[in-house]
């Protein structure tokens, strides 16, 4: 039998791996993260569950303007209507969250 095969992309799983085997690789907001990378550990461990690490995902997007409430109060509806006031509000960076957050239930 060979090994396991991930339907996921190597960086989203390399990145993933990362942030559950080293504690200082994706420390909790405020602390500066990419944004890709924050997509990829929130896809992924809404994916695998890893509770953990969706939440702090999740506060990073907070951090960054993306969301309008906290994630653990009651709403089914958390991400902003409007883009947030960041650095790259290129139309790319806004369909990169917004399928990321799709993809995990959290609009």
């Amino acid at each position: 039998m060979g090994a396991p095969r991930l339907h996921d992309s190597a960086e989203d799983v390399e990145v993933f791996l990362r942030a559950i085997c080293d504690s200082s690789y994706f420390m909790p907001a405020p602390a500066p993260n990419d944004r890709p990378v924050v997509l990829a550990i929130l896809r992924l461990s809404h994916k695998y569950d890893v509770p953990y690490l969706y939440k702090r995902a999740l506060d990073h997007l907070a951090a960054d303007g993306w969301y309008t409430t906290s994630h653990d109060e009651e709403s089914s509806n958390h991400l902003r209507s409007g883009v947030p006031d960041v650095f790259d509000l290129s139309p790319m960076c806004s369909l990169q969250v917004i399928q990321a957050a799709t993809e995990v239930s959290a609009l």
